[in-house]
């Protein structure tokens, strides 16, 4: 029979592999046998059985509940799985419940004052590092993700993202595709604009900023679900891996919003139009993406999704945070992400690899770095540094008093900007930039 508890069943599917696992079985489709002593044991313990059944049906009602038409592309808040481990193979977990507090209002006790700027040179390990720094104090600011040209794979300089949006200091940002030809160049880490997810990554080294302004460094995976409306309840799900992402492997499901440097999906591929919360369109090879909806781009073995959607369907979906850092990550108002983690609680948390970084200028690499870091009493560090290894910045960032610290992009993209004047010049143009406005 069905199962009212799940009106869709969900899928062991890799999280970044292009394969679904086999689904879930129906736990209400299983038969039960009891004998008439575990009978009365239940009819004994009924009020209470009744309290567990109730409760569930909240939370899972949480988990599923679908944004109306109007909000779809918004992050839509319910409920955050504990993370899975980080596996080439790993499906993201069913969601549990965790008790995130949400910001209620404007925060009082951070500290205010000027951006200090400061240039010095940190001894580690018998290697001298050159640092430029500035110092934030966040009462004062407030961070801001600054795309280049407002749109997910563009380039952009540093001080045009900066000028253009009003940005008193800047930093770049992620990492992204800088060497291919491709006509985008894709970021590589976690991007929320305006408290709109519109960049994902298995990478989770994330700072987040809250309306209330807190500002923190922690791990979050996010990923989206869909419900395409399909009347078999087990065609219902679907799902996509990338987020206005430049399809790189044979096998993609990626979603395409207006925040896409490009107007039309890629080729060679299936794609399904949503709009206003419905299926208006199927077909083979590029096609606009609509300004009120998304465009579900399939490609090798992620075909077989194109079967769950038919043109008049309802469809909608959802973003959900996987972390186990107590952040309430879907109500974030902006959100940049790269990594490696360099700080944790003052104490160095570098391993690159279990974040999944593979590139040796991560891993051992000696270069040009940017990072940020938070200190304890409310500032924000935006931090250059001559060549260095990624322990080598972790340790200066702890000298320098942070008490969490993140990787930025580096090399040619290291750069550091205040007051519209450059102090560490970037080689290239960038995707992204941490940006820094006055309140």
């Amino acid at each position: 029979m069905d199962c009212p508890l799940f009106p869709f069943a969900p899928t062991h599917a890799s999280r970044g592999s292009a394969h679904p696992a086999p689904r879930w079985p129906n736990p209400c489709s299983e038969p039960l046998t009891v004998n008439r002593d575990l009978c009365c044991l239940l009819l004994a313990l009924c009020p209470l059985a009744v309290a567990v059944v109730l409760g569930g049906c909240r939370l899972t009602d949480a988990f599923v509940r679908e944004a109306p038409p109007e909000e779809q592309g918004r992050p839509l808040e319910c409920e955050k799985p504990n993370p899975a481990p980080s596996e080439d193979v790993a499906e993201p977990t069913p969601a549990q419940e965790s008790e995130p507090s949400p910001p209620a209002s404007a925060r009082t006790d951070l500290p205010r004052g000027d951006i200090r700027e400061s240039s010095r040179s940190v001894s580690v390990g018998g290697q001298t590092v050159a640092v430029t720094l500035l110092d934030v104090p966040l009462g004062s600011f407030t961070p801001k993700v600054g795309l280049a040209k407002d749109h997910v794979g563009a380039t952009e300089s540093l001080a045009g993202i900066a000028r253009r949006l009003g940005a008193v200091a800047a930093i770049n940002g992620s990492f992204f595709d800088a060497y291919s030809n491709r006509p985008v160049r894709t970021p590589y880490h976690n991007l929320v604009v305006e408290g709109r997810l519109v960049s994902l990554s298995d990478h989770p080294t994330t700072l987040g900023v809250w309306p209330d302004g807190t500002v923190a460094i922690g791990q979050v995976k996010f990923r989206l679900e869909g419900d395409s409306g399909h009347p078999d309840p087990w065609l219902r799900r679907w799902y996509a891996y990338g987020l206005n992402q430049y399809p790189e492997r044979e096998t993609c499901a990626t979603f395409f919003d207006s925040h896409w440097a490009l107007t039309r999906s890629p080729d060679h591929g299936l794609f399904i139009v949503v709009r206003n919360g419905h299926v208006t369109a199927k077909g083979h090879g590029p096609t606009d993406i609509p300004a009120d909806g998304y465009v579900l781009y399939l490609r090798g073995g992620e075909t077989q999704l194109d079967k769950r959607f038919e043109v008049g369907q309802q469809c909608s979906y959802r973003v959900v945070a996987e972390s186990s850092d107590g952040l309430d990550w879907l109500s974030a108002k902006q959100a940049l992400g790269c990594g490696p983690l360099l700080l944790r609680d003052d104490q160095p948390s570098v391993n690159p690899q279990a974040e999944r970084f593979r590139d040796p200028k991560v891993l051992t690499g000696s270069h040009n770095r940017s990072a940020l870091g938070l200190t304890a009493d409310g500032h924000l560090l935006l931090v250059t540094t001559s060549s260095a290894t990624i322990p080598a910045l972790a340790q200066v960032m702890q000298t320098l008093g942070c008490r969490d610290a993140m990787n930025l992009d580096g090399g040619a993209s290291s750069g550091l900007l205040l007051h519209d004047a450059y102090l560490t010049r970037p080689g290239r143009d960038i995707s992204n930039a941490l940006l820094v406005l006055a309140r």
